[in-house]
């Protein structure tokens, strides 16, 4: 090799120049004249900003991001409150008592309100999102039978 060859070393990984150390001379060299390793860092200092540019701020961080806007038990308590108001009462609507929820017509619903409402058309994965939040399925004889509730979601 020629004493000016560039080549990575196998166990240190730095830039030697013919196997030798390249002069100090420059500010982009070490102490011990390898070559120097600068971090990209994208640090921002918000300590200047106002509580409604943090707000702001965070608000399209969380847009570039993506993701869920509002939470699933947010858009189905939306959804049982403006049952009524958009005539799909008889489709799903609160049980009397408030503590729970029954889908009375599960075609109509998969058809006209699931998608008003969330992104996909599946009664599985509106199943899939009441089971992940802790919904439960009354399955005993009564006037709930095939109702869901949670503890904390009432009217």
């Amino acid at each position: 090799k020629s004493p000016s060859t560039t080549t990575t070393s196998s166990v240190d990984g730095k830039k030697h120049s013919g196997g030798r150390r390249l002069s100090s001379s420059s500010s982009a060299l070490t102490t011990k004249g390898y070559r120097r390793h600068y971090a990209n860092h994208n640090y921002h200092d918000h300590s200047h900003l106002t509580e409604h540019d943090v707000q702001e701020e965070m608000a399209n961080k969380q847009n570039r991001r993506g993701g869920v806007h509002t939470p699933f038990p947010c858009v189905l308590h939306k959804l049982l409150e403006d049952a009524d108001t958009n005539d799909y009462a008889h489709v799903v609507s609160w049980q009397p008592h408030g503590r729970g929820f029954l889908i009375h017509d599960h075609k109509r619903f998969k058809e006209e309100v699931l998608p008003l409402h969330f992104k996909h058309g599946k009664i599985s994965s509106f199943q899939r999102q009441l089971s992940l939040y802790g919904f439960n399925r009354l399955t005993h004889n009564g006037p709930d039978r095939g109702g869901y509730y949670h503890e904390c979601f009432l009217r």
